[in-house]
């Protein structure tokens, strides 16, 4: 079982996340955000800025991700918790595109 510590410094070395200076605003929205949030255009209720401002994750962002044209996840910045949940291991390519990069350098 890896620490946080560890796991935050096989993140830094992948080619495709880089650890910021300084922290931006995450990308994602918090748990429980309705679906209109997601969907703008297909919902009946209008969705306002503040709507937006509101379901945004709140947490400092200090990694920046490029994800595959193919993937799910967005290229942007994520906070520790989406980076891991949303963009390495939220989806199948993502991670079968870490996991054969970490078999190719030896990191179990």
């Amino acid at each position: 079982m890896r620490t946080i510590e560890a796991r935050k410094a096989i993140a830094e070395q992948l080619p495709w996340v880089t650890k910021l200076k300084e922290p931006q605003r995450c990308i994602c929205y918090r748990a429980g955000a309705p679906l209109r949030i997601y969907f703008p255009e297909g919902s009946r209720i209008r969705v306002t800025e503040a709507d937006y401002k509101y379901w945004r994750c709140k947490q400092p962002a200090w990694w920046r991700f490029r994800s595959l044209k193919k993937s799910w996840p967005k290229d942007g910045t994520y906070c520790w918790r989406h980076l891991v949940e949303r963009a390495i291991y939220g989806d199948d390519a993502e991670y079968n595109r870490a996991e054969k990069w970490m078999e190719k350098k030896g990191i179990e």
